[in-house]
């Protein structure tokens, strides 16, 4: 069919050469049209030979200019024909396999014996290595958590990889050979598929809407339309009849409704290129003055008008900060002793704050509420709102246990974005991670505000900041006392806890402070962890086998972990353990029987986390809450979630609300240009070396 279209085409083409009396243009192009695609067949065939060379002479400059000169634009155009997703994922990992050879080129045999001296060939060696290390932080990080490439991110630590039982193969003629037949095999096949112009599919989409499309439609439907608002017109004017005579306004349901309708009106319109808004809707919202106890109909005016320039998923209900502080301010403040009443009001207003973030339809909605929240320093603790004591202070020390409670969960929730947790580190004096600490050990038992609170500390902890200031405020004796009960069956932890503890000492044992605190904690905890490795628990398996691995680039640790014999607990657990554990396990003992010096971290001047990668596939499950709250809304008729906002918060002047939602949409602009990829989990076949989160709960 597209030959079909193609010929059609050319053929006007000619036409119209000919009735324009272009003949010497026409000549040409009969000419060109008799060779047909040869030259694109030699073009193509020219850049796999270019690929072939330079891949075959390990020169990686050249292949890379190749590659992001044709591939790219052979990964991110398509035309509708091309299965994009599938050769992505082809061309991102070759693009690795392709790193991985030139990482390993200078240590072939011919390669070394091309080399002046030792000193010679040491020193492209350690160029190559350094080079896909480079590319495995960075651009290759992407597959970091994919089976088939894990083994090859230990690559740039092994002394000698010709050596290596792991990467021998690589060094096969073979090997080399398959590879550059799949690379020469994805240019040919590739470029061919999205080789071909873009203009038959215009000219076919062209076609098919001409064929399909009603003269009459456009019209028809404006008819429809009309009919639909006449008929709504004669039901309101019956209404306002009726009431005058019964002295009765009309429902909630027939007011509800009728917005329902004229939204759906406005919608329409919209997509048939006409009038903005009718003037007198635009008239309505500009004067009509409604009731406070109208959430719903609130809510469902400016979810729907309150930004034309926004896709719907991401508009939110613009609600006045400042009075919602003011009321958990107050609220807090007179919740003492016996009165639930205003413990219960505080408590349905963050939980209305955290349903708006985590139930935003859409990562760009859940941005947009997020920047709304910072822009307006939601929990005090910016400096230029700093006073005695902040907010966040306020809410989550507080002494009713079901403000402190639903404060964590507020706090455990935003944190799941970056963003929040640089807001939580901008604060003076008694720091938001401090605050949070002094939560952690007052605790007693796994409540469930130590469980919130236990969540935002180890999101917080992918932050150098945070670390260090956790290390500084003993949390790693915490951990160790927590552990050891847990496994001496004292105070049995939920996975939930259990979880988020391993992780937390994983990425604080990633600083050198970090692995000082745990060699100094009591009870020891290399033999806590020896206990723990294993647990029946994939993540808590893994989060420990990182922070093993960790501590025994240390050597005292390593003198610590012969002395409990460490070493034959690990052969031991190697023969019983499935393949996704075996390999952890060898890089343990690996690094346990390692005679070298200590092996430091060296980026404890660096974040371990990116800038919002992880953020557009956020899982935000929340936990299971008691009944509490719901009985009280329906015991005192009170409305709950967004239409508890709407209902007492609501921006009812429609300039100012379209002024606050084009200021945090602006500010939200950077993020959604970084929204695409990468949820930071761990890998299951090795080691876990990166700063990373708990992604089968998030709250």
């Amino acid at each position: 069919m597209a030959n079909h279209v193609c010929e059609t085409i050319e053929e006007d083409i000619s036409h119209y050469l000919e009735h324009r009396g272009f003949h010497s243009s026409l000549q040409q192009f009969t000419q060109d049209r008799i060779r047909g695609g040869e030259d694109a067949s030699n073009s193509l065939e020219d850049i796999a030979e270019g690929f072939a060379e330079a891949f075959t002479a390990g020169n990686h400059v050249d292949l890379f200019i190749l590659w992001m000169a044709h591939v790219p634009s052979l990964r991110f155009e398509s035309d509708g024909e091309l299965d994009l997703l599938s050769n992505t994922k082809k061309a991102i990992c070759l693009e690795f396999y392709l790193n991985l050879h030139f990482a390993i080129y200078p240590f072939r045999d011919e390669n070394m014996m091309r080399c002046t001296s030792a000193a010679d060939a040491s020193a492209k060696c350690a160029k190559g290595m350094a080079v896909f290390r480079r590319y495995i932080e960075g651009r290759g990080q992407s597959l970091s958590q994919t089976p088939e490439f894990v083994q090859f991110y230990a690559l740039p630590y092994i002394p000698s990889p010709p050596d290596h039982p792991t990467f021998a193969v690589m060094f096969t003629d073979q090997w080399m050979n398959e590879l550059k037949n799949k690379l020469v095999s994805f240019v040919m096949s590739t470029c061919v598929a999205d080789s071909p112009a873009k203009m038959p599919a215009i000219f076919s989409k062209y076609n098919n809407n001409n064929s399909n499309s009603d003269s009459g439609g456009r019209e028809g439907n404006l008819a429809q339309l009309s009919q639909k608002l006449y008929s709504m017109n004669c039901e309101l004017l019956q209404s306002l009849q009726q009431s005058r005579k019964t002295q009765e306004l009309a429902t909630d349901d027939y007011i509800e409704n009728s917005v329902r309708k004229l939204n759906n009106f406005h919608q329409t319109m919209t997509n048939l290129s006409l009038s903005s808004t009718p003037p007198q809707l635009q008239q309505t919202k500009n004067h009509q003055q409604q009731p406070k106890a109208e959430p719903k109909h609130n809510a469902n005016t400016f979810y729907s008008s309150s930004s034309s320039s926004s896709s719907s998923s991401s508009l939110i209900a613009p609600i006045d900060f400042l009075n919602v502080k003011k009321d958990l301010f107050n609220l807090a403040k007179n919740s003492h002793g016996h009165d639930i009443d205003n413990a219960f009001q505080t408590a349905l207003i963050l939980q209305a704050l955290r349903w708006r973030f985590s139930r935003a339809p859409t990562h760009e909605a859940r941005l947009n509420v997020l920047i709304a929240y910072l822009r307006n320093d939601i929990l005090c603790v910016s400096k230029s709102s700093r006073g005695t004591k902040t907010l966040f202070e306020t809410l989550l020390l507080h002494p009713s246990p079901i403000i402190a409670e639903y404060a964590g969960r507020f706090i455990n929730s935003i944190t799941t974005m970056n963003r929040a947790r640089q807001y939580l580190m901008t604060n003076e004096g008694e720091s938001c991670v401090g605050c949070l600490v002094k939560v952690l050990k007052s605790e007693k038992g796994d409540t469930v505000l130590r469980q919130q609170v236990l969540g935002s500390l180890q999101k917080s902890s992918l932050k150098r900041f945070a670390q260090l200031e956790m290390i500084n405020r003993d949390v790693m004796g915490w951990i160790a006392i927590t552990l050891d009960e847990h496994v001496r069956e004292s105070q049995i932890l939920l996975d939930y806890s259990l979880e988020y503890i391993t992780a937390l000492l994983m990425n604080l044992c990633l600083r050198t402070r970090g692995k000082e605190a745990a060699e100094s904690a009591k009870p020891d905890l290399l033999s806590t962890l020896t206990s723990l490795l294993e647990s029946e628990n994939v993540q808590v398996r893994n989060y420990v086998n990182g922070t093993v691995y960790s501590l025994l680039s240390r050597s005292n640790m390593r003198d610590r972990a012969i002395g409990i014999r460490l070493d034959e607990t690990l052969q031991t657990l190697t023969k019983v353990s499935s393949d996704q554990f075996k390999r952890q396990l060898q890089f343990i003992l690996d690094q346990l029987i390692s005679s070298s010096g200590e092996v430091e971290s060296d980026d404890d001047d660096e974040d371990d986390e990116g800038d919002e990668h992880e953020e557009a596939a956020l899982n935000l499950e929340e936990s299971a809450e008691d009944g509490g709250l719901e009985d009280y809304t329906r015991n005192e008729n009170m409305p709950s979630g967004e239409a508890l906002l709407c209902a007492n918060y609501l921006i009812r002047d429609v300039n100012s609300a379209r002024m606050e939602t084009a200021l945090d949409e602006e500010k939200a602009a950077g993020g959604r240009k970084n929204s695409g990829f990468e949820p930071r989990s761990f890998d299951q076949d090795n080691v876990i070396r990166r700063a990373v989160t708990p992604h089968s709960y998030k709250n």
